[in-house]
């Protein structure tokens, strides 16, 4: 019984500590709050740019100087892996791809998804690793990649005439 009556005050604590958090009846639109920038962390974890800030347009009534601190979690953001987590706040390297480590759908194709790639699949939806660059340009002549076939490229052809290549 004393274990439940423990429970039963820690909870009361907990739910009057969040309402004690926000009042309702600070939030004022017709306030007027200089532009200082002074950050403060509200009860509510919102970093508000200055304390008259937090409790005329969020009804905070408790903060503390400086801005919030957000821990942000790693996982895997690549929407087609496996473990996709849609919350994560930058890659970890951890995703995960079929067929190995999970289910593979059938609306899924692995395959070439490189535009450029001389075996490019356009029914893949997924990259396999298996592109094949062209090795002969369709422009013989563009040294350069610009594609262009220009004095820039015979300068460059020149420059190296004659060296050998093994």
């Amino acid at each position: 019984m004393r274990s439940l009556l423990c429970l039963l005050a820690w909870f009361a604590g907990v739910f009057a500590t969040a309402q004690d958090c926000m009042d309702p009846a600070l939030i004022d639109p017709e306030a007027f709050c200089t532009e200082e920038y002074a950050p403060v962390c509200g009860c509510d974890m919102v970093t508000y740019s200055n304390a008259c800030q937090a409790q005329v347009t969020g009804g905070v009534t408790s903060w503390t100087d400086g801005p919030c601190v957000v821990v942000e979690y790693g996982g895997c953001t690549y929407d087609r892996a496996c473990n996709y987590n849609p919350n994560a706040a930058f890659d970890d390297g951890s995703c995960t791809w079929p067929p190995e480590s999970c289910f593979w759908p059938d609306t899924w194709a692995a395959g070439c998804t490189y535009l450029d790639a001389i075996n490019y699949d356009e029914n893949a939806t997924i990259d396999d690793g298996s592109c094949i660059e062209d090795p002969c340009p369709d422009c013989l002549g563009d040294v350069n990649g610009d594609a262009y076939v220009g004095v820039s490229d015979v300068l460059l052809m020149l420059s190296v005439f004659g060296e050998d290549c093994y």
